[in-house]
């Protein structure tokens, strides 16, 4: 059986990447066509108005697949080092599984926010929004207290450790602040929510809060690319049978 090796440590660099480029393309496109403020309107609201709706819902779809697998990844990793050690925890084992599952509803999380636009189904968009930072940062917290288990630098180890224990509050500060600010609100579109509508610093603290959650959670995944430098994906093999003989490839 042939073997397709593949560099796994470039996948959490892609995915970085390719989240980032899509909150910015997204976000030059409703500026450039005025559909929101240039002064940090929510991510969701760069992909409320097509065409750019279309482009943020593929782009953060193929971002939520590519999400998916750096967790697998991660899960696999985590699974082969402490299996491998001879007085290994089932403990640490359990919540690995956990943070894998919180990890999975978090990438289904944000294939909602693409497919669901605030402006066609608020709630369902909501749905995914919480699924994607509140449940999704309980994967990178339960990574965060696995990585204390491993032989990794101090650095990446305080740099999960400081993105973890923000991401909660940063959460908790954008939704309160953007529950006030709607309170405050009396101007007419809120995609181009400006000085002159009511709750303005407030809007801003909530925006501002979602693009650093959401930027830092990429950046927890760029911390994953030394550590997968040690996994080995030796591909997919296929037998086949036919009248003469089977053939492996």
């Amino acid at each position: 059986m042939r073997h397709l090796n593949f560099r796994l440590h470039y996948w959490p660099i892609l995915t970085t990447v390719w989240v980032i480029i899509t909150y910015i393309t997204s976000y030059a496109l409703a500026v450039t066509k005025k559909d929101v403020s240039a002064m940090f309107p929510y991510i969701s609201d760069t992909g409320a108005k097509p065409v750019e709706s279309c482009i943020f819902g593929q782009m953060l779809n193929m971002g939520a697949m590519f999400m998916f697998i750096c967790m697998f990844i991660r899960h696999k990793y985590i699974e082969m080092i402490f299996k491998n050690e001879k007085n290994y925890s089932p403990k640490i084992l359990l919540i690995n599984k956990w943070s894998f599952l919180f990890g999975l509803l978090g990438c289904f999380g944000m294939t909602i926010v693409a497919n669901f636009q605030e402006t066609a189904n608020l709630t369902t968009h909501f749905f995914g929004a919480s699924l994607t930072f509140l449940i999704g940062s309980v994967h990178f917290i339960l990574q965060t207290f696995i990585s204390w288990k491993t032989n990794i630098s101090t650095f990446t180890k305080y740099m999960r450790l400081f993105i973890s224990s923000i991401v909660l509050p940063l959460f908790i500060t954008t939704l309160t602040s953007a529950n006030l600010s709607m309170r405050k609100f009396h101007g007419k579109d809120k995609l181009t929510w400006g000085k002159n509508d009511g709750g303005y610093e407030l809007h801003l603290v909530s925006t501002f809060t979602e693009w650093i959650m959401a930027i830092s959670l990429n950046l927890y995944v760029l911390t994953y690319t030394n550590e997968f430098k040690n996994v080995k994906y030796d591909g997919v093999g296929f037998s086949a049978r036919t009248r003469k003989r089977s053939i492996n490839i």
